[in-house]
């Protein structure tokens, strides 16, 4: 803080102490200030031309604009009164995560550990780096090897990531995302109280969890083939496919980076199964390469294609782009079939001459056994970070406002969604900045009385079927086919301004009102489109 301050003419003056920081508001209406330490004086115009945050460090003696990480960082603070004597920037943070993600840079939390640095599993690539406390920072979530007589020490807190931990007994993988930061100790004998984690797979071939993965498949039925990273495309693979095999084998690892030495050790495992027909769920494009060197050694192995896209990704140049080198493929014979989970676009695609069917995405469970939520709590608004433009939350925010009865459980929500409920004062019973693992959204889910996806565009959304398969009836927009044929849903769950906040709180006031009738109605709903499904798989691997 300032030690002194004093105004002479318009101009400011302050004397500083050592090593401080001062952070000024700098507009088109700014004046000038002059700085002393240690009788060393510099004076500094804070004229801007658009208004912005500059940080003078006595330090250097100099000005500098904040990093749009610090500015997010230090409003986050200021909204809710964090700044005080013992408060500083942090390098990284949740509000900085999600604001990077926002601008098109994903950056996953880190893991921080304390100690030396520690031993990776065999086979696991990850970059380590020394962070400002003495300890290690993962930037990614990897397999550590714990020796039977070490100690593993790491951070916990908001924003944190999670580490898979194996002392010779199976991995384990370690949840560090928290409200409040502390230290969690790990040893061979706490991991041993742990459940085995049989969900990671490492990238070596020789993993024994990816042994058992391969050894279910039956080589006489279709595989499909999905990317783990893509929460919702995930879903909708491992409810239409019996069997299913991730590629890449964690969901940690970014498809982009996948090389040709990896397509050649794919194609190998491929091979390697005896199945003869696999399926591409989801359209990253390094399948084709995959597709490519399966067909170099075996060119009789057939591949279909489900695409996940819809209209309005048409326009966004990379989907568009994907789009035309699938449709290459398909003419170019790497693909036969193509499913479509968007309603009317298997037409559009078979007007001009490719083989597509529709197939719905559906929740493989019994809806006879779903029944309806008891919570009469709070709402929930979930996002898997997937667009910035065509979910947004904000409307469905002010419906909240609207009524006040009903707080917010959230995940996924952007800087801009957590300014807003800062703003409105909603009640909050719980916001995450991340999306949240799929175990963990099922269990807070479940404790919801409903749900809002209010979104402005969608293919075949699965998070509104996984809510009503919770028994937790779900609001959506107007862009999809879900409750469409049905006359009695269809009003009651289909927001047709999806922009019309007045219109969101009214039809949820409705929906906890009825949610049992909802329920009840839903459940010959889900059996239809169950059969759709059903039909749509089989008419896609003929």
């Amino acid at each position: 803080m300032p030690l002194a301050m004093k105004c002479e003419g318009g101009v400011a003056e302050w004397a500083f102490a050592r090593s401080l920081s001062l952070f000024v508001l700098a507009h088109p209406w700014s004046g000038t200030a002059q700085f002393a330490v240690n009788n060393v004086k510099v004076k500094l115009d804070f004229y801007t031309a658009d208004t912005g945050v500059r940080r003078f460090d006595t330090a250097t003696m100099a000005l500098a604009e904040l990093t749009r990480v610090e500015t997010d960082e230090l409003w986050f603070a200021l909204a809710h009164r964090q700044v005080g004597a013992d408060w500083k920037l942090a390098s990284i943070g949740p509000v900085a995560i999600a604001a990077l993600h926002e601008r098109g840079e994903p950056v996953k939390p880190a893991t921080r550990l304390l100690g030396p640095p520690p031993r990776l599993f065999k086979g696991e690539r990850a970059a380590l780096t020394p962070d400002s406390e003495g300890g290690w920072a993962l930037a990614d979530e990897v397999r550590l090897q714990l020796a039977d007589d070490a100690k593993l020490t790491l951070r916990r807190g908001p924003g944190q990531g999670t580490c898979v931990v194996d002392a010779g007994s199976g991995p384990r993988r370690v949840t560090l995302e928290a409200e409040a930061p502390g230290l969690v100790e790990l040893t061979a004998a706490t991991l041993a109280t742990m459940p085995v984690e049989r969900h990671f797979l490492a990238f070596e071939e020789d993993h024994f969890d990816y042994d058992a993965l391969l050894a279910r498949i039956d080589p006489v039925l279709p595989v499909a083939l999905y990317v783990p990273r893509w929460k919702g495309v995930a879903s909708s693979t491992l409810n239409l496919f019996e069997q299913r095999l991730p590629i890449p084998l964690n969901s940690a690892t970014p498809p982009e980076t996948i090389t040709d030495a990896d397509i050649s050790r794919y194609a190998r495992l491929l091979l390697a199964t005896g199945a003869r027909h696999f399926v591409i769920s989801g359209g990253e494009l390094f399948f084709i390469r995959l597709i490519r060197a399966v067909h170099a050694t075996s060119p009789a192995v057939r591949f279909d294609l489900l695409w996940h896209s819809n209209w309005v990704q048409m326009g966004e140049p990379h989907d568009w782009a994907v789009l035309r080198q699938w449709l290459a493929a398909w003419n170019d014979g790497l693909v036969t079939r193509i499913g479509i989970v968007k309603t009317g676009l298997d037409t559009f695609f078979r007007a001009h001459g490719v083989d597509a069917v529709f197939i719905p995405n559906v929740i493989m469970t019994n809806p006879d056994e779903i029944r309806p939520s008891a919570h009469d709590g709070a709402v929930g608004i979930w996002l898997s970070g997937s667009s910035d433009y065509r979910k947004l939350p904000h409307a469905a925010l002010l419906a909240l406002a609207q009524s006040r009865s009903h707080p917010l459980k959230a995940s996924g929500l952007n800087f801009v969604a957590r300014r807003l409920i800062d703003t409105l004062k909603l009640p909050v019973r719980k916001v995450w900045v991340n999306p949240i693992p799929r175990a963990q959204l099922y269990s807070e889910m479940a404790d919801t009385a409903a749900t809002l996806y209010v979104t402005l565009s969608e293919c075949s959304p699965m998070l509104p079927l996984e809510s009503f398969a919770l028994g937790v009836p779900c609001l959506v927009g107007p862009s999809s086919h879900l409750f469409r044929d049905d006359p009695w849903l269809a009003p009651r769950l289909v927001v047709e301004d999806p922009l019309n906040s007045a219109l969101i709180a009214r039809k949820l006031d409705q929906v906890i009102a009825e949610r049992k009738a909802i329920v009840a109605h839903y459940r010959d709903y889900a059996h239809s489109e169950l059969a759709q499904a059903k039909r749509g798989i089989e008419s896609l691997v003929a």
